[in-house]
């Protein structure tokens, strides 16, 4: 605070040399909540404007509300800068659009692009730049395209025309600045592209002087302009609708959460927010979940639709992209219906629990859920549901007889559900029929 008054001190001092003799000045108050838009907020918020224009000191005020999701996008802007430059062969430009400033496809020699933007100051490949990618680079033994992408790089006749012969790469970036031939970009994002960069960065040592590139660079910092380029510009490529939901804001949260959540934790799971990113880093799949397995696990112990698992995929991500996958729904019941579906596959591994339990394992976790915490669960949106989560992972955690004998009673309420094919298990009813026989065996 003395640092800050020495300041303000050294700018009243030499008023004559600010623009308009008075200092503009910017108030911030920054939360951890939800943004919240309320009445009540929203004029306390002008009452401090008016006192600041009543004081007569200021040229401009402006008073700023900084909820969690806007102090996390400046956070990952302060410690994740940084900028590229390269030279260009060729250019042509877009008109300008609402939210699109600039816009540029150009043409650029493949290595010097790579050295440039590619990779970081340690010479590894910048992994943070696909961010905005709906999925991460596959293996090319698992890839044809890629594995013929990498041949056409190799031979010195279809290097030449590698930048013909690709669909080169799009990149997001909030300051797009072309002088003559060089093009400069800030805290850019490849959102199409990922499978071409990885390639041209892994045999960077034999890319030839003479391959080119294809680029378009768009400079926004609109997001829906942003999903909408992600969305067009990966429909080329055989993408499952469900992969789409990993652009959504509250995904990369969730995905942000398990980091932070299993930073220091025994309890160590990972989701995957774009398919094939946790590749090549000897983790165990079983603490690995999908955007699609995280949805059941959640959509089935938290939202009572262990059924959803049946559904087909263009239903699925209908359904889940409205109500599971809100906004305001707490990260930490993913974290929970992730963990009580792996810790299931485990103790089914060790043949420690009833055999139903693994056979009709999303309903088990609407069970576990209603058997442990009974009917007063709040409202997923609500603080108060993290208190039940650490309920149901504490009990997880054990591995006792009584924990065991909890297991057995869930096992023999399933038992008793009118299961008589496997298209029961994606009717509504049994999950209602489930719910009534855990409560009222809870009462006994």
């Amino acid at each position: 605070m003395l640092e800050k008054k020495a300041i303000f001190d050294l700018i009243i001092g030499n008023l004559g040399k600010v623009k308009d003799g008075k200092p503009g000045v910017y108030c911030y108050f920054s939360t951890s909540a939800p943004e919240n838009k309320a009445i009540e907020i929203e004029s306390a918020r002008k009452t401090f404007e008016r006192r600041l224009a009543d004081t007569g000191l200021f040229s401009s005020f402006q008073t700023i509300l900084l909820g969690r999701d806007r102090l996390v996008e400046i956070y990952r802007a302060s410690t994740g800068a940084y900028n590229a430059k390269f030279t260009i062969i060729g250019s042509a430009s877009f008109p300008k659009s609402d939210g699109i400033q600039e816009s540029y496809v150009v043409t650029v020699q493949a290595k010097p692009f790579i050295e440039a933007v590619l990779k970081d100051q340690q010479g590894n490949l910048r992994r943070s730049i696909f961010d905005g990618n709906v999925r991460d680079f596959i293996k090319l033994e698992d890839s044809p395209i890629n594995l013929a992408m990498r041949g056409s790089l190799l031979d010195q006749k279809s290097a030449t025309r590698f930048g013909i012969l690709n669909n080169g790469i799009t990149i997001i970036s909030p300051d797009v600045r072309l002088q003559s031939n060089e093009m400069y970009i800030s805290n850019y994002q490849i959102v199409n592209g990922c499978q071409t960069s990885n390639v041209l960065y892994g045999e960077l040592d034999r890319v030839s002087a003479d391959t080119t590139l294809m680029v378009k660079i768009v400079e926004t910092s609109d997001q829906d302009i942003v999903n909408e380029i992600v969305e067009s510009t990966n429909s080329q490529n055989k993408i499952e609708d469900h992969q789409f939901l990993a652009r959504m804001d509250c995904v990369k949260a969730i995905e942000r959460y398990f980091r932070a959540r299993c930073e220091d934790n025994a309890q160590v799971l990972y989701f995957e927010r774009r398919p094939n990113q946790y590749n090549n880093q000897g983790l165990a799949a079983v603490r690995i979940f999908t955007i699609k397995e995280l949805a059941r696990c959640c959509g089935a112990m938290f939202f009572d639709r262990p059924d959803l698992s049946a559904r087909y995929p263009s239903q699925l991500v209908e359904e889940l992209s409205t109500t599971v996958f809100d906004k305001e729904n707490k990260e930490e019941i993913f974290f929970t219906s992730a963990f009580a579906y792996y810790r299931l596959k485990l103790l089914q591994s060790n043949q420690s629990i009833d055999a139903i339990l693994h056979n009709y394992k999303l309903h088990t976790l609407m069970a576990l859920k209603y058997y442990l915490l009974g009917d007063s669960i709040p409202s997923v949106k609500n603080n108060k549901i993290d208190a039940d989560c650490k309920t149901i992972i504490d009990f997880l955690s054990k591995s006792d007889a009584a924990s065991r004998e909890v297991w057995q009673k869930i096992a023999d309420i399933m038992k008793k559900l009118s299961i008589t094919s496997r298209d029961d298990l994606r009717r509504t009813r049994l999950n209602a029929e489930l719910r009534q026989l855990l409560l009222s065996q809870r009462l006994l």
